[in-house]
């Protein structure tokens, strides 16, 4: 292992073609069309951070110190499925997820995203109504316990040895003690 400023780089699926135990049909081409919007994102300068939070909820509550990771790469498999790839940051919850993620304890995900067109309620395969659209987005990938996607989920993590630190120079900038020189009236 290398000493690194990153807990792990973890892959795996983030979406599957089919319905969803929430109910939603997700398409080649519609998660074609995500994953094209993704790589976008992450290959252009100041481009939207793909983020991985410890859970939806916490993403939810906009908390900063629960995103865990960045997306670096996504794909489209040739089974219509979304592949990505994502550096998990060497911080305290960072090293928690990188570790239960190689533990298999955290082995599941689910997105966050939205349709990008008109919202459709269909038939589909012996479902009354599921809901669909022609295009989506991915915004976000996060940690969970229910996912809503079978197989949406970890299947490679490589674990990096703590950066330590110990090799920065450290100084303050804080005042300890102040002395007065001058009074002014």
């Amino acid at each position: 292992m290398s000493k690194s400023t990153k807990a792990a780089i973890i892959s795996g699926t983030f979406l599957r073609p089919g319905v969803s135990k929430n109910k939603r049909l997700y398409t080649t081409e519609n998660i074609g069309k995500a994953v094209a919007r993704m790589q976008e994102e992450i290959n252009k300068p100041g481009g939207l951070v793909i983020n991985m939070a410890t859970s939806h909820a916490k993403a939810y509550e906009d908390d900063a110190l629960s995103s865990v990771g960045r997306v670096t790469e996504v794909k489209q498999k040739s089974d219509g499925s979304g592949w990505f790839r994502a550096d998990i940051i060497n911080t305290s919850n960072g090293r928690d997820i990188a570790v239960s993620t190689a533990e298999g304890v955290a082995k599941t995900i689910s997105i966050r995203g939205g349709w990008m067109s008109d919202k459709k309620v269909i038939e589909h395969e012996g479902y009354s109504a599921v809901e669909t659209a022609d295009d989506m987005a991915v915004i976000g990938i996060d940690f969970t316990g229910r996912p809503g996607v079978e197989g949406a989920q970890i299947e490679d993590v490589q674990l990096f040895e703590s950066f330590d630190g110990r090799n920065i120079e450290t100084f303050y900038e804080s005042i300890e003690d102040v002395e007065l020189v001058e009074a002014f009236s």
